[in-house]
């Protein structure tokens, strides 16, 4: 192939830009004076929790007010501070807007791991749906928070909406959809692999058919398409936050290396999950961050992980009922 069919080829598929902008990334976001300490601070969280067989839920139990309030907002902000100090930038984090911005951050994070407001009539509902009705609220209720409070961000900051024009990437209309396809359709025999891992097996699929449908008296494909619905919306949200609200909020004073602190909380909300998935979510949030912030779009991160997510479920169903 002669050099005009290569440049042509990637351009079709979408993956010059692609290379752009990790180029672009790598060229204005990394240092090693940043990076170093954060790859060790970030590797010997992991280390602590899959390998030196510590109980998280021991911390939780004994100290449940540091725990909730540090779990989350001691990597955002240590990233946060580190990577303005690898780049002498400090100064720009010592304003009362970035105590707001990481405090309505902080925020969300909390309250959607601790904060559960469906549990008061949730408590109350029949065995029977009781594991339905609580997967699906849990969906609705962490995606509720994941939209509003960048929603009323959005609303009362005139810079945010100056500066993440199409509500954080979400209505933007600059997509290209085909190398987010491409990269969706070669996960598809890392998922299949997976898929017959018992790590994998005992967490997916979300939900399984149980006593809801026999207690409404409905087929099974009703309550696991509100669920995968709701699941699906988890995801969109999810995006909308991380890539989004974090990568573009933060982005105005830390420019690409917002990147970095929204890996960090990324990781630690893999933390409930196998260690490979923790470890995927460290280098996953930093590509579709980057993605995300240079082409001003939270879709690409959308179609990826969303795509993911639906094909886990989809395989794990099958290894259940057909394999």
């Amino acid at each position: 192939m002669n050099g005009n069919g290569a440049k042509n080829l990637n351009t079709y598929f979408g993956f010059l830009n692609l290379y752009r902008y990790l180029i672009s990334f790598f060229h204005e976001a990394f240092n090693l004076r940043f990076f170093l300490p954060w790859i060790i601070l970030l590797s010997s969280a992991i280390w602590w929790r899959y390998k030196s067989g510590v109980n998280l839920e021991f911390w939780w139990a004994s100290y449940p007010l540091l725990f909730r309030a540090s779990f989350y907002t001691l990597p955002f902000v240590l990233t946060c501070f580190l990577y303005a100090w690898s780049t002498k930038t400090i100064s720009r984090l010592m304003r009362w807007d970035f105590l707001l911005l990481s405090c309505s951050i902080c925020f969300v994070l909390w309250a959607n791991q601790y904060w559960l407001l469906y549990k008061g009539w949730w408590a109350t509902a029949p065995k029977p749906v009781f594991v339905w009705l609580s997967k699906t609220s849990y969906n609705v209720h962490v995606s509720f928070f994941f939209f509003a409070i960048p929603l009323i961000y959005y609303l009362v900051s005139r810079s945010i909406r100056t500066n993440a024009k199409g509500f954080y990437g979400l209505l933007s209309k600059r997509f290209d959809f085909r190398p987010y396809l491409v990269l969706l359709i070669i996960s598809v025999p890392f998922i299949f692999w997976a898929s017959f891992k018992p790590e994998f097996q005992k967490l997916y699929p979300r939900y399984l058919p149980s006593t809801a449908e026999s207690y409404w008296s409905i087929s099974p494909w009703i309550t696991v398409l509100v669920y995968q619905l709701s699941y699906a919306l988890q995801f969109l949200t999810l995006e909308l936050f991380y890539r989004g609200f974090m990568v573009f909020s933060v982005g105005r004073y830390l420019k690409q290396g917002a990147v970095w602190p929204m890996v960090s909380v990324y990781c630690f909300l893999h933390f409930t999950k196998p260690m490979p998935e923790a470890l995927g979510a460290v280098f996953g949030g930093v590509l579709l961050g980057i993605i995300a912030y240079h082409s001003r779009s939270i879709w690409g991160g959308v179609l990826v992980h969303l795509g993911i997510a639906i094909l886990m479920e989809i395989f794990a169903y099958l290894a259940i009922f057909v394999w």
